[in-house]
């Protein structure tokens, strides 16, 4: 009922924005886009999930708001999705067959309700949710990390850790007009600076791309990767907004919504729309040299045998276990890319014109058979 279509007589007017689950619908989903296919890993265990284990599943978009619509309540890591399908059940870049879905993690205080609206305007399908700590009013930072940031050995201040959060982590600057410094800690990850400031909202925001994005289709893994790299970049820039370099791994999880006990303020949004088309966007060039100046940290989590999907946050639709035949073309180990490395065409050719300066589940649905990808 996502679209209105159950429970409605024929000669009554949809209204729109309405309510399904704890999702705000914000218009009728074409169908075209609304009964498309996608082919996603999927698991319950998040991080835990061990190599080899992901399962892939079919499914529509319709499916997909359907899974995403409940925010549940309970501790962040648990359910999760992929942008994608895997090879043999394993989350890492060389093992990523295609893409069908973006996933933007925006956590520097972005507004939500202007990333909305500029949507909208694109007029883009897109699910949109807040994510574990949104609305938090404060920050642990490692407190070595901001004393090789001033390059001095001395007590960093409050205006050192804020630069350190502006600079570096990119944090919106009026998030930390009234910051403090709090009592420091020590965890087993060392010395934390604390800083309170104002609650940041930290969402999600989902794309379902017009085509999907095959990895096999380009020369090799590292350009494939690379490529996917700065169509991230691209889309991160047409939104205005900062992205974190570790989620332009295509094999990152994404956590389905969730927030802690007692947490308010939580919020799912489905913009209707069409898909995002990734062949029309070209990253800005001073942000794609950016990326390929710094080695890139591939971070593979240990990823448990999805064998049922509870019910508790709307994952209550049987998923079929992906039965695709596609091939799975045997692909070429990934290397590190060098400075400015393997780019985009298009990158190329604006390199060749000018020459900018590089910025330094409670209850169970289903049974799931094992996939044999």
């Amino acid at each position: 009922a996502v679209n209105g279509d159950a429970g409605y007589a024929d000669d009554l007017p949809l209204i729109y924005p309405r309510k399904h689950d704890d999702a705000l619908i914000h218009g009728k989903v074409a169908d075209d886009l609304f009964y498309r296919s996608l082919t996603l890993g999927i698991s319950l265990k998040g991080a835990k999930t061990l190599p080899g284990a992901w399962k892939n599943f079919d499914l529509t978009v319709e499916d997909l708001i359907d899974l995403l619509s409940t925010h549940e309540e309970g501790a962040k890591d648990g359910k999760c999705l992929l942008q994608g399908d895997v090879i043999e059940g394993e989350r890492k870049a060389q093992a990523m067959r295609s893409c069908s879905i973006l996933m933007l993690d925006l956590d520097t205080g972005e507004d939500l309700a202007a990333t909305l609206e500029k949507i909208k305007a694109l007029g883009l399908f897109a699910m949109v949710w807040t994510t574990h700590s949104h609305l938090k009013p404060a920050t642990s930072i490692k407190k070595d990390a901001v004393i090789r940031f001033i390059g001095e050995k001395r007590e960093p201040t409050l205006e050192d850790v804020r630069r350190y959060l502006i600079e570096v982590k990119r944090y919106r600057p009026y998030i930390l007009e009234s910051a403090a410094l709090g009592q420091s800690q020590h965890t087993k990850e060392g010395v934390q600076l604390v800083i309170t400031h104002a609650p940041m909202p930290k969402f999600r925001v989902l794309f379902v791309l017009e085509k999907p994005f095959v990895f096999a289709d380009f020369l090799d893994n590292r350009t494939a990767n690379e490529e996917w790299k700065a169509k991230y970049v691209a889309v991160s820039d047409m939104l205005g907004a900062f992205y974190d370099r570790s989620c332009t791994d295509p094999s990152r999880l994404m956590y389905s919504p969730r927030h802690g006990k007692d947490a308010t303020g939580y919020e799912i949004h489905v913009i209707p729309g069409r898909g995002l088309a990734l062949d029309s966007l070209s990253p800005k060039l001073n942000n794609l040299l950016a990326f390929a100046a710094k080695r890139t940290r591939r971070r593979v989590s240990p990823v448990p045998n999805i064998r049922r999907l509870g019910s508790a946050s709307g994952w209550r639709r049987t998923l079929k276990s992906s039965s695709s035949t596609r091939s799975s073309k045997p692909t070429a180990s990934i290397g590190v890319p060098a400075m400015v490395g393997v780019l985009t065409t298009n990158a190329r050719t604006m390199i060749s014109t000018q020459r900018p300066v590089i910025p330094k589940t409670r209850d169970s649905i289903a049974s799931m058979p094992a996939t044999t990808t």
